[in-house]
């Protein structure tokens, strides 16, 4: 094999690679809006912990990548270890944080893309205190 012709075998496979990059980024690109938003949590109290949330229960079909969430939320104590998160279950990323700001207040809210794993679930994870009032709805879905 001559360098010239590793060369254009290297270059081959990095056009490859990258044209598979490319096409995992569109993924999940389109949003879809729900005719009515999925309310999973409604005026809900959620203690520390790890919340599945199957996004099918919610209206959106199986094989979507990703979810639009609105979310709010009262915490007792405003303290940044004070949150609730979110993210694809299954992996340790968080795609959202909602901090505890102030305290007892209905002033902590956030809205946001959070990634599906492949069977359309996301977690909650509710970590330093016992958070009330707490609103998640889901607006819509990316494909």
């Amino acid at each position: 094999m001559t360098l010239e012709s590793d060369l254009v075998r290297r270059i081959v496979g990095l056009e490859r690679r990258l044209a598979e990059i490319e096409a995992r980024e569109r993924a999940g690109s389109i949003y879809v809006p729900l005719a009515t938003w999925g309310a999973v949590y409604n005026n809900t109290t959620l203690a520390i912990g790890t919340y599945a949330i199957n996004s099918q229960s919610y209206g959106v079909p199986a094989g979507a990548k990703a979810v639009e969430i609105r979310a709010a939320g009262v915490c007792a104590t405003a303290a940044s270890t004070n949150y609730i998160a979110f993210r694809a279950t299954g992996v340790t990323d968080l795609n959202i944080v909602m901090r505890s700001v102030i305290a007892s207040t209905l002033s902590d809210d956030v809205n946001g893309k959070v990634h599906l794993n492949a069977s359309g679930q996301f977690d909650v994870v509710v970590a330093g205190a016992q958070w009330t009032n707490v609103y998640l709805y889901i607006a819509g879905y990316y494909i």
